[in-house]
């Protein structure tokens, strides 16, 4: 048995909320969640993807001040998930959730692009985790490549 403790959080409780509704922001704090995923991806509408991704570091200060986690879903095509990548490495948010994950590949491309951003911006290399989604079985016959 493996008793040494894990730096891994434990966040036993995710709460997603669309990134750009504020009312939705300013009221996170009172679900008890252990982490609130600022969404921009599914409950984005398009029109609203640049304001969401504005409003990212000022939403994840919020969603946190009570000792909750911040983290980020971003889109899953390449143009959109760089554009969210530059928005959400941010000091204030502990992960970024990557949907419909299918490849190895895929998570490395988000990986450099954090290494990059965290470097830049002065933050500790590796603060950003990454959460792989599988979505589908196109990701599931590639678990090991995933892993």
């Amino acid at each position: 048995m493996n008793t040494r403790k894990s730096d891994s959080p434990l966040w036993r409780s995710m709460l997603f909320i669309p990134a750009h509704r504020d009312d939705f922001v300013g009221k996170a704090s009172q679900r008890g969640a252990d982490a609130y995923v600022l969404d921009l991806e599914d409950s984005e509408p398009e029109a609203l993807k640049n304001e969401a991704r504005e409003a990212i570091a000022n939403a994840a200060d919020i969603v946190a001040q009570d000792g909750a986690a911040a983290l980020v879903r971003i889109n899953q095509g390449l143009t959109q998930a760089t554009a969210d990548l530059e928005a959400c490495v941010h000091s204030g948010v502990q992960a970024i959730a990557v949907p419909k994950v299918v490849s190895g590949s895929q998570l490395r491309e988000r990986s450099e692009h954090i290494d990059k951003r965290e470097a830049q911006r002065s933050i500790v290399a590796g603060h950003t985790r990454l959460i792989a989604q599988i979505e589908c079985v196109h990701g599931l016959a590639n678990l090991d490549d995933l892993a």
